[in-house]
């Protein structure tokens, strides 16, 4: 899976962003799925070496977000099924907003299953994930689904989880770790199942 999350520039100063996206990752490679960051940074091998992450994706020429090349000449997008992206990818950086944007769109372009965490407030502000028009599924760690398009799966996982597909939205009396839960959830949609029978079985 490509994986994208907080800019490996700031990793230092935002311990708790990428703590959260390290507990997913980790989810992620438990069910066997290898991880790709796709970011930037000259300290990168030290960041993905402790998470055994692969590098191929990681631009340490620049500073904040791959080049355009650098991900044209690397990013080879049929070798995989699946982009990741953590609410930690929204940053007060413009340049970063637009990078995420974009690759989101080359991954849903290339066949990939676009995934994003978001955090819905109640903010007339401007949208701090504005690829989630791209997603194929949201999520939010909330009671409330997640704001997004008709076509996504949409699931809130508070007290219980709330999901809604295909015009049918449910709740269910359950509460999971969302961080076991949501690459569960994504490697049964990856393998065609329907989304409702994903939870029950889960759940069950």
């Amino acid at each position: 899976m490509i994986y994208i999350g907080l800019p490996f520039f700031f990793w230092q100063e935002d311990e708790s962003e990428h703590g959260l996206d390290v507990h997913v990752t980790e989810g992620f490679q438990k069910l066997g799925f290898h991880v790709y960051p796709l970011n930037a940074g000259d300290d990168a091998e030290e960041i993905c070496s402790a998470y055994n992450w692969h590098t191929s994706f990681v631009d340490e020429e620049e500073d904040i977000t791959p080049s355009e090349e650098f991900i044209s000449e690397h990013v080879l997008w049929d070798d995989f099924r699946l982009l990741y992206i953590s609410a930690a990818a929204s940053t007060s950086e413009d340049e970063y907003t637009q990078f995420v944007c974009h690759t989101a769109e080359l991954a849903r372009e290339s066949g990939l299953i676009v995934a994003a965490e978001v955090v819905d407030g109640d903010s007339d502000d401007e949208d701090p994930y504005p690829w989630r028009d791209k997603a194929a599924v949201l999520w939010s760690r909330s009671d409330i689904l997640p704001s997004g398009p008709v076509c996504a799966v949409r699931l809130a996982l508070g007290d219980g989880i709330t999901i809604a597909s295909q015009g049918v939205e449910r709740t269910y009396d359950a509460q999971v770790v969302s961080e076991c839960f949501i690459p569960s959830f994504l490697q049964g949609l990856l393998e065609g199942r329907d989304p409702f029978s994903i939870i029950e079985s889960y759940v069950s």
